[in-house]
């Protein structure tokens, strides 16, 4: 998967943006930091549907929501931050506002056990 084929799959922001920009002019060792996202992204949400069967007054975790996240880390870090930052850097944050709450994911299984 080339960088830009899974970049349907994820918000439109600068963030994303700017990952991509700055993995495509990454120097060193490759790393497609778009399909790792990818692959996490597809985990999380699908796992991410469990914290509402657990949790059924918390915020529907779902694309929108995390979208949102997306968009506020636009608006409070800015792209004055984002330059500042590698694609290691960047995919890291975005790793982070994919799975801030992945670890509520608990099926009916593992909760019985």
């Amino acid at each position: 998967m080339s960088q830009n084929e899974s970049a349907n799959f994820f918000p439109n922001c600068d963030l994303i943006d700017y990952l991509q920009k700055k993995a495509k002019n990454r120097r060193g060792q490759y790393f497609n930091y778009s399909a790792y996202l990818d692959l996490f992204r597809e985990r999380v949400t699908s796992e991410s549907k469990f914290i509402c069967q657990i949790f059924p007054e918390y915020t529907l975790h779902d694309t929108h929501h995390i979208n949102n996240l997306f968009s506020i880390s636009d608006r409070i870090l800015e792209k004055k931050i984002y330059k500042k930052l590698n694609a290691t850097e960047l995919f890291l944050l975005c790793l982070g506002l994919y799975g801030h709450d992945w670890g509520m994911a608990v099926s009916n299984s593992q909760k019985n056990n």
